[in-house]
C-alpha cells in the first residue's frame, strides 16, 4: 500500500504541474483566437479575414468554433503524457522502491481524473463557446457529430469527452509501453504491418475495415453499443500496458 501511495503521489505532482500549464496555454491561445476573429472579421483595413479555430462552410455560410481547436491540442497532451509517464516517471518510481504492478494501478488511478478535468473543462468552454462566437458577430458551429453543443446538455458532452479521450488515453498508454519495452523495433514492425495493409489486396481490405470501423465510432454519438465498444478497447489497451509494465526491464532506459 506504501508504494502504491509513493506512486500515485509522485505521479500527481507531474499532473499538476503539467495539466495547470497546459490548460493555462490553451485559455491564452483561445482569447488570442477570438481577438483575431473579432478584428478580422470587423475591420477590411486590416486586410485579412480571420478563421481561426475550427471551421466550416455550409449553405455559403461559414461556422467557427475557437475551443473546438482545442480537441486536436488535448489529444496531444494525451500522447505527450504517457510517453514521459514510462520515460521520465517510470524509471524514477522503480528506484524508488515503487513496484511495477503500484506504479501501473498509479497510472490509471492519475488518469482517470486527469482525463475527466480535461472533459470538464472541455465541455464547458463548448458550451460557452457559441455564446462568445456570436459576441464577435460571427456564426458558432454547434454540430459536432457526437454531440450538439446547443441542444446537448453539459452531462452529455462532458461524458462524450471523457469515453474518447479515455479510450484514446488507454490506446496511448499501450503504445508508450510497447515503445519503452521494445524501443524503436515497434515501429519496425508498426512499418511492416502498414505495407502488408497498403500493398496486399487482403490487407486493404483489413486495413478499410478497420478505417471504416474507427470512423463509425468516432463519427456519431455515442449509445450503448459504442459505450461498450469503448468500454472494451480500454479494458483491453490497459490490460496490455499492464502486462508490459510489469515485464519491462529499465536497465539502461532511465531517462
Amino acid at each position: 500500500m506504501d508504494s502504491l501511495k509513493r506512486a500515485i503521489k509522485f505521479q500527481n505532482i507531474d499532473a499538476k504541474k503539467s495539466v495547470i500549464s497546459f490548460w493555462a496555454v490553451i485559455l491564452i491561445v483561445n482569447i488570442v483566437f477570438y481577438f483575431i476573429n473579432l478584428y478580422g472579421s470587423s475591420n477590411s483595413y486590416l486586410g485579412f479575414n480571420a478563421n481561426v479555430g475550427v471551421s466550416r462552410e455550409i449553405n455559403g455560410v461559414i461556422e467557427i468554433s475557437v475551443v473546438g481547436s482545442n480537441l486536436m491540442a488535448i489529444a496531444v497532451y494525451f500522447i505527450a503524457y504517457s510517453y514521459l509517464i514510462y520515460y521520465e516517471t517510470f524509471p524514477i518510481a522503480i528506484s524508488f522502491s515503487v513496484t511495477r504492478k503500484d506504479f501501473f494501478k498509479s497510472i490509471i488511478a492519475n488518469s482517470l481524473p486527469v482525463v475527466f478535468l480535461f472533459s470538464l473543462i472541455q465541455g464547458v468552454l463548448m458550451k460557452i463557446d457559441p455564446i462568445l462566437v456570436k459576441a464577435i458577430d460571427r456564426n458558432p458551429m454547434l454540430e459536432f457529430t457526437m454531440f450538439n453543443v446547443n441542444t446537448d446538455n453539459i452531462i452529455f458532452i462532458v461524458f462524450s469527452l471523457f469515453i474518447c479521450y479515455l479510450t484514446f488515453a488507454s490506446a496511448m498508454n499501450m503504445l508508450a509501453a510497447l515503445n519503452y519495452k521494445f524501443g524503436y523495433k515497434i515501429w519496425i514492425v508498426f512499418g511492416i504491418v502498414f505495407s502488408f495493409f497498403m500493398f496486399s489486396r487482403k490487407g486493404n481490405i483489413i486495413g478499410n475495415t478497420i478505417v471504416d470501423f474507427l470512423g463509425r465510432i468516432l463519427s456519431a454519438r455515442i449509445d450503448l453499443p459504442r459505450l461498450l465498444t469503448f468500454s472494451i478497447i480500454i479494458v483491453i489497451c490497459y490490460a496490455l500496458g499492464y502486462f508490459l509494465t510489469i515485464n519491462t526491464s529499465i536497465r539502461g532506459k532511465a531517462a
